[in-house]
């Protein structure tokens, strides 16, 4: 576990170095930010094969990739032919090139992602190790290449602006939708990115008509995860429907509820959307505060629904990386009160890390990545 403290305090040192004694802040955050992507990016793709709950299976998979049929593998046939190419191109199934190349991928695309929305830099890395999801990385490797591939739709889908001609808002829809497809080949449940992406242009459109507010919001999230709370079993059915083959996690482990880890995993993003929509007060959201706010509502969604049936904790992994990477430094940078500011900055990291030390000491087996080692 040292590594990961280690790598906590040099992200901490680093933003408070680069905040405070940068001269050109602006070259200051790309190299900050390319920095820390080189640390994580690292520490993940050089560890050892036990590290990460899932990480054994695709070594495994890698090292038969040669003799491995499209057909006989219960596997997503974009992860496949993934595989085979980096065969391919490196005639080599050392297992320690899919870890590299994978945790380049994935922590380099929450690296982007932070520095081109993140406010506070620093927190979103922060609160990327201490609310786990750089753990899930090591975890879920298919699903991971498909959050990252969401990850830039959405950044695609953000950037769409008021002065964009017919042809680039086009472009700027089309695209991303693309892409969610392209992700449900390494992962199916990548398709749930869909509603979103649709509650982002309709949204954008509402936008135009009237001012939007954080409470609002707030009144429907709550609304809705304690409506599909209750009408769980019917959710399931409708899933089940559309997409047959999630039939099996009924059945299987992912079938099952778990209490305290779920309940742990809704209490920390629903009290951050309730202090950081408490400091956004009654004033109206701009378009990226509505669109992060949609975003984080999914995450709260799937959670609350993680305690009926787990399944859900794995579809709220599209979701966090809105919550740490856009809404709460966004929010907490409009503290007007320097003090206030890293006051509040700091007791929210700390209390990010307190929750992540609770897991990985009384609950190591969820994530299995202590004790971590080399793998080189």
């Amino acid at each position: 576990m040292f590594i990961y403290l280690f790598a906590l305090f040099m992200i901490a040192f680093g933003g408070v170095v680069t905040t405070a004694y940068a001269v050109h802040p602006h070259k200051a955050r790309k190299v900050y930010c390319l920095l820390v992507f080189l640390m994580l990016a690292l520490i993940a793709g050089l560890r050892g094969t036990h590290v990460g709950a899932d990480t054994n299976v695709y070594v495994q998979t890698y090292r038969s990739i040669a003799h491995l049929s499209f057909n006989s593998s219960r596997y997503e046939k974009g992860y496949l032919l993934l595989l085979k190419n980096l065969y391919a191109l490196t005639h080599s199934t050392d297992p320690r090139i899919l870890l590299i190349v994978s945790s380049f991928f994935f922590v380099g695309m929450v690296s982007l992602f932070i520095y081109r929305y993140a406010k506070i830099p620093a927190v979103s890395f922060l609160l990327y190790i201490a609310l786990q999801d750089y753990f899930n990385g090591m975890n879920t490797m298919r699903q991971q290449f498909a959050v990252s591939i969401t990850i830039l739709a959405m950044m695609i889908l953000f950037s769409r602006k008021e002065e964009d001609t017919t042809w680039q808002r086009r472009y700027k829809l089309i695209i991303p939708a693309l892409l969610i497809i392209l992700a449900r080949y390494f992962h199916s449940s990548a398709l749930v990115m869909f509603i979103p992406y649709i509650m982002i242009i309709r949204g954008e459109n509402a936008f135009s008509k009237g001012p939007v507010y954080a409470h609002d919001h707030v009144r429907k999230i709550l609304g809705l995860a304690a409506f599909g709370f209750m009408i769980h079993s019917l959710v399931v059915k409708i899933v089940t429907m559309i997409i047959p083959v999630y039939a099996t996690y009924i059945n299987s482990v992912w079938g099952n509820a778990n209490y305290f880890g779920s309940a742990l995993n809704t209490a920390i993003p629903l009290t951050l959307l309730l202090f950081c929509s408490r400091i956004l007060g009654d004033k109206p959201l701009n378009r990226e505060e509505q669109n992060a706010m949609i975003l984080c509502g999914f995450e709260i969604v799937f959670f609350v629904l993680s305690m009926r049936m787990e399944f859900w904790n794995r579809l709220a992994q599209y979701f966090s990386i809105y919550l740490y990477g856009l809404f709460v430094p966004n929010t907490l940078v409009k503290i007007p009160n320097d003090y206030d500011r890293w006051g509040m900055n700091t007791v929210i990291v700390i209390m990010a890390i307190l929750s992540m030390l609770v897991v990985l000491l009384l609950r190591p087996e969820w994530t299995k990545v202590v004790p971590y080692t080399l793998g080189i």
